[in-house]
């Protein structure tokens, strides 16, 4: 059998690969293509185990199904296109590629993908919500759409990440359902999601902006970096307020924006004018200014913008 895996989501390929081993008995090789040339890769998979029993061959980083024209290592598609004509009925080997696409133009790629056993596409998670809810579903829980919505706001798109919370969720939470409650004390915290808490605080006047600012800063976060995300926050607030004025819905126009960051902005601007949050980002880009040509003390700058604010 030959399988093809490609794409750029990496957790999903990983994940590919542990199906494809769970076969009793099988032995496993992995070869990396930028080291390994591909006839001897397939010289392996044509090799009987030595104990007689089935085996997977893995050819990670097959960059030479795409368009990647660097040589480190010069490789014989031949060798791959005569494997396709009379491969070892022993053996599996996977051809892995982390790229988002092909080259279809390439002999070895149309013979490919017309003999391959399967192929699996890895593509990004646009909306990781959904994959969440079934993934808790593995682990035998029930993940509330809030509490994905959350995870997802707080902790982005990383799969790798968001599988490791969950998991930290399904053991530290002893009921069958998880609920965005049980989120807090549990969650990592990550910068972003530490920033989208210190708009909020600011903008309903609370001192825990100014305590998690300082959090921030013991672990080591760069102020411009924190500005940035502050600067695309309050941006975001703007622009919804703005589409509300025109009497439209912000859900309609702002494409590619979580909906549940939409929701928060939408309640959010109401406690401003446009004028209020022009100035918001006026203050931002001054200090971002200021910062960069090294006018002020970063960490002290910020602070007392966000003291300006409360």
């Amino acid at each position: 059998m030959i399988h093809l895996l490609f794409g750029t989501e990496d957790f999903l390929i990983a994940e590919k690969k542990k199906e494809l081993c769970r076969v009793e008995g099988v032995s496993i090789s992995s070869f990396d293509m930028r080291e390994t040339s591909l006839a001897s890769a397939l010289e392996d998979a044509q090799m009987s185990d030595l104990f007689g029993g089935k085996k997977i061959v893995f050819l990670n980083d097959s960059y030479f199904l795409t368009g990647d024209t660097s040589k480190k290592i010069t490789h014989d598609t031949d060798a791959l296109l005569d494997y396709l004509e009379s491969p070892n009925p022993d053996s599996t080997v996977v051809l892995v590629v982390n790229n988002e696409k092909l080259d279809k133009r390439k002999k070895v790629v149309k013979e490919l993908l017309q003999k391959a056993t399967s192929t699996f596409e890895a593509k990004p998670l646009y909306n990781a919500e959904k994959w969440l809810v079934e993934r808790c579903k593995v682990y035998g829980k029930t993940l509330t759409r809030q509490a994905a919505v959350i995870m997802q706001q707080q902790l982005g798109k990383d799969l790798f990440l968001l599988d490791t919370e969950l998991t930290k969720l399904v053991l530290a939470v002893d009921n069958p359902t998880i609920s965005e409650k049980d989120l807090e004390g549990v969650l990592s915290r990550t910068l972003e999601g530490d920033v989208f808490k210190i708009v909020d605080h600011v903008i309903y006047k609370r001192s825990e902006a100014l305590e998690i600012l300082d959090d921030l800063f013991r672990l080591g976060h760069d102020s411009i970096q924190i500005l940035l995300i502050l600067a695309g926050q309050f941006r975001l607030i703007h622009q919804v307020k703005a589409i509300h004025e025109l009497g439209e819905s912000p859900k309609n126009i702002l494409k590619g924006i979580h909906h549940y960051r939409i929701s928060m902005a939408e309640e959010q601007c109401k406690l401003y004018s446009i004028e209020d949050l022009q100035q918001r980002l006026k203050d931002c880009a001054e200090l971002d200014l200021q910062m960069k040509r090294g006018y002020c003390d970063k960490v002290i700058a910020l602070e007392t913008l966000i003291l300006k604010w409360l």
